[in-house]
């Protein structure tokens, strides 16, 4: 139960940071989406060796 909120409090926070960039038309988009999804796969390796 807790990992699940885990996961939704990280979705949240993936998709408000890229709809902020997108709006401040960042031309660094993409370096900003490889960023947030180290810090998903990171989560989710913790996760995992639990």
């Amino acid at each position: 139960m807790a990992d699940e909120a885990l996961f939704l409090l990280l979705h949240s926070e993936m998709v408000a940071e890229l709809h902020r960039a997108a709006e401040q038309g960042e031309a660094e988009n993409g370096r900003c989406i490889t960023k947030l999804e180290n810090m998903g796969f990171r989560v989710g390796q913790g996760l995992i060796e639990r």
